[in-house]
């Protein structure tokens, strides 16, 4: 069965494992702090698929501590796509925004403390799906969340991946079945599967490419440089 690497990234104690865990159908109030990295994986099916395939979504859940920044980068490789939390309650979890997706496309040893800015041109190749996730929302206040909110969405929409989503919960409860943020986060996952798995069957498979093996040739010979993580 295929599966789909997502990483879950953001400042310590924002609420990613709270996050993961919720999504899983298993919150916790408390959840203790992320060794490195922890990876859960869940079944997921693929609705828009006439087939209804079925896939394999391996979470990976990143520890935002300091110190974890000189190892977090082994884990950026071969990422189909990424999900930002950032805490509703604290404002400086969404200020490094940009930090954070720069980190995750240059896989830099450490990232700067303050806001750099993020050439979206120069990382177009690599444009991955984001889900944007605010958490502690039974925590915020209007003036905190409409602080926040906007800025942190209109980021990713100017740098990074216009499609993205944010999505507001909190963590110490299920996701709601059918409700708005699970349709979110379903989305988001379908958008993971299409742009790993539909650009790869175009490219190897398109009647101008020819039969497979040919098609292995020409990826061969026209294989992108290796700094390009979306290849397999």
């Amino acid at each position: 069965m295929e599966s789909v690497k997502i990483i879950v990234v953001g400042e310590s104690g924002c609420g990613k494992t709270s996050f993961v865990q919720a999504l899983l159908g298993s919150p916790t109030a408390d959840p203790p702090a992320t060794l490195g990295c922890s990876v859960d994986v869940t079944l997921y099916q693929y609705a828009p698929s006439v087939e209804k395939q079925l896939y394999f979504i391996e979470l990976w859940d990143i520890s935002g501590s300091s110190c974890y920044e000189d190892i977090r980068k082994m884990f950026y490789y071969n990422v189909d796509g990424i999900v930002f939390v950032y805490s509703l309650a604290d404002g400086k979890s969404s200020e490094r925004a940009v930090n954070w997706i720069v980190e995750v496309l240059t896989r830099c040893e450490k990232i700067s403390k303050q806001p750099i800015l993020f050439d979206r041109e120069q990382y177009a190749i690599e444009e991955k799906p984001l889900l944007v996730v605010g958490t502690n929302f039974d925590r915020k206040d209007d003036v905190l969340h409409h602080n926040i909110k906007q800025p942190v969405v209109s980021n990713f929409k100017s740098y990074f991946d216009s499609e993205s989503e944010t999505v507001l919960l909190n963590c110490r409860l299920r996701i709601i079945p059918r409700s708005i943020s699970e349709n979110q986060i379903h989305r988001f996952f379908d958008r993971v599967i299409e742009k790993k798995f539909r650009l790869q069957r175009l490219f190897l498979y398109s009647p101008i490419v020819g039969t497979p093996s040919t098609a292995k040739t020409l990826l061969k010979k026209h294989r992108p440089p290796a700094e390009i993580i979306y290849r397999r």
